[in-house]
């Protein structure tokens, strides 16, 4: 699961919606008007007519399953209505924390058993190696340059620590001019992505498999938003021993 991947098509998003729920890793699905927890679950975006994350959740959950133990130190960065730490929680991991500028982070679910933090993700209070695991859904597009993005991530794993990371993404570049929660709003090129992967290794932090080949093959873009057509892209890296 720490293979690069793209989303294929939408219905990937409610088959990982419905497997979420099925492992009880999310709420049930909303009835009509039941906004809290589509609020909570959308894009990151105020529209509450946009899809939700779970292939971004359901991919970034599994991948830490499969190395981490429930007493590892995870951190979520730009955690506010992202369903990634309440997920984990209910599969019983102790040793979680969040961090985001938006107070707000302070009202999320499971407040008094998870560690939400105000802060700027590109510099946050913990010591040097102190996570086992770091995520970041639909975070990075949103003005997170990749130098001090990658420097403050390699500095807080461990060594054999992972990454893992989605974004916005289409191969051939999208021009965008939105803003978003009064940020930039960036969908990543394939030339994007290499240049991140290749800051990613200067800051011992590398791929399992390069993802060459696979970032390229994107065929139908099945997100349409803010009139710009493209998909997700999923990303994890492993820091080097030091």
């Amino acid at each position: 699961m720490l293979e690069f991947a793209v989303l294929r098509e939408q219905s990937q998003i409610a088959t990982a919606d419905r497997e979420l729920q099925q492992r009880g890793l999310l709420d049930p699905a909303p009835d009509v008007g039941a906004r809290r927890r589509m609020v909570r679950r959308l894009l990151r975006r105020p529209d509450p007519a946009l899809v939700l994350k779970t292939w971004d959740v359901q991919r970034s959950v599994d991948a830490f399953v499969a190395r981490l133990d429930p007493d590892d130190a995870i951190l979520d960065i730009g955690c506010f209505a992202c369903d990634m730490l309440p997920a984990l929680k209910r599969l019983g991991y102790r040793n979680l924390s969040g961090i985001d500028l938006n107070p707000a982070v302070l009202q999320m679910p499971d407040a008094d058993v998870i560690d939400y933090t105000v802060g700027d993700l590109l510099s946050t209070p913990w010591p040097d190696g102190h996570f086992a695991g770091i995520s970041a859904i639909s975070v990075i597009e949103h003005g997170v340059p990749d130098d001090e993005l990658c420097r403050e991530v390699s500095r807080l794993l461990r060594p054999g620590g992972i990454f893992v990371f989605t974004t916005d993404y289409w191969p051939q570049k999208i021009v965008t001019t939105e803003r978003m929660f009064d940020r930039d709003w960036r969908i990543f090129d394939v030339t994007e992505i290499e240049a991140l992967v290749a800051v990613a290794r200067r800051h011992k932090l590398h791929p399992i498999v390069d993802p060459g080949s696979m970032i390229r093959d994107a065929q139908s873009p099945p997100i349409h938003f803010a009139g710009k057509d493209y998909t997700f892209l999923f990303g994890a890296f492993i820091r080097d021993d030091d």
